[in-house]
């Protein structure tokens, strides 16, 4: 069944392509001036009215699904007895539209929405602190941020790829990616691929129904049967009233697991089978194959203390 326009909106915050391919030309405005103008107190920080900070539409990467949502309560009711804390400033840039400048926060989108569910819930949170970027601060630096500067609930790899996808939109090479987040190009590679996966793998993983690993995973053994090996398998775990994909449930689980324990048994039978006479009957092809498994679990079993493991992991692969 595929999700309205609605549903994607309400689940995820935001529309997945507009996350993607999030561009916007960064009119800076005057930070002190509209301070003053709005009568922003400062502390050790700038103490902003809550109901005059913004959010930039499609820039927050957050999956709004049921574990954010508990996450905001939780900060919610924290606030209800503790109040807001004065040394977790807001982040947020002042930028000039129609002449008129408004106030965007870049960094603490969980706590500012913390914030407006616990004074729906009977706080009284007038003012936020609040500091702000320079005028000299890229779209591209702030899109960094979004993983660099987040101190509390990291990001998922999916909202990773995200931003590997939108800086990569920006003209940004891997090996730059991987710096700049402090990744490795291996890894931003792999949140790159999760980002070309077909448009019903992606919702899997945003709905928290799949883990990244798993994604790549079905991709690589599966090819371009994976859409529905990983259909299917969801929907066996709704069945029996799981709420994810495991590794367990997705097909040739139980087979690996065999593998793993017969591993021995089956290297042993091999090397029998090439010690057999009738050994030189087999047609080449065979005996090639056969030959380039043995030597790869004797290499295994010579250069690793868990040969038993690295056999498996060989065999398994070899009769995949």
């Amino acid at each position: 069944m595929k999700n309205t326009q609605q549903e994607t909106n309400a689940l995820f915050g935001a529309t997945l392509e507009g996350q993607l391919a999030f561009e916007k030309t960064l009119m800076f405005g005057g930070v002190k001036r509209l301070m003053s103008d709005i009568k922003a107190k400062s502390r050790d920080n700038y103490q902003v009215p809550l109901e005059l900070i913004h959010e930039l539409p499609d820039f927050n990467v957050r999956v709004h699904d049921e574990g954010y949502d508990q996450h905001i309560d939780n900060l919610a009711q924290s606030m209800l007895t503790e109040g807001f804390y004065q040394d977790k400033p807001l982040a947020g840039i002042v930028i000039s539209e129609g002449g008129k400048d408004k106030i965007f926060v870049v960094d603490g989108y969980s706590r500012r929405s913390g914030a407006l569910r616990a004074n729906a819930l009977g706080a009284t949170i007038a003012t936020v602190p609040m500091v702000f970027k320079s005028a000299s601060t890229s779209l591209e630096d702030l899109t960094v941020g979004l993983v660099r500067a987040n101190e509390g609930r990291p990001l998922t790899p999916f909202e990773k790829g995200i931003v590997c996808k939108r800086l990569e939109g920006y003209g940004m090479e891997r090996a730059e990616i991987a710096k700049r987040l402090n990744l490795s190009a291996v890894y931003v590679g792999q949140l790159l691929t999760l980002m070309g996966a077909p448009n019903e793998i992606r919702k899997l993983v945003q709905a928290g129904k799949l883990s990244a690993e798993n994604a790549l995973a079905a991709m690589k053994k599966h090819g371009e049967k994976a859409v529905e090996v990983l259909q299917t398998a969801n929907a066996q775990a709704e069945a029996s009233g799981k709420k994810r994909i495991t590794e367990k449930s997705l097909p040739g689980a139980k087979l690996a697991k065999v593998i793993r324990k017969q591993a021995p048994v089956m290297a042993e039978t091999l090397r029998s089978v090439k010690a057999d006479p009738g050994f030189s009957a087999l047609s080449p092809e065979l005996r090639e194959k056969l030959e380039a498994l043995l030597g790869t679990l004797d290499t295994s079993e010579q250069s690793a203390p868990e040969a038993p493991e690295a056999q498996a992991d060989a065999t398994a692969e070899a009769t995949a």
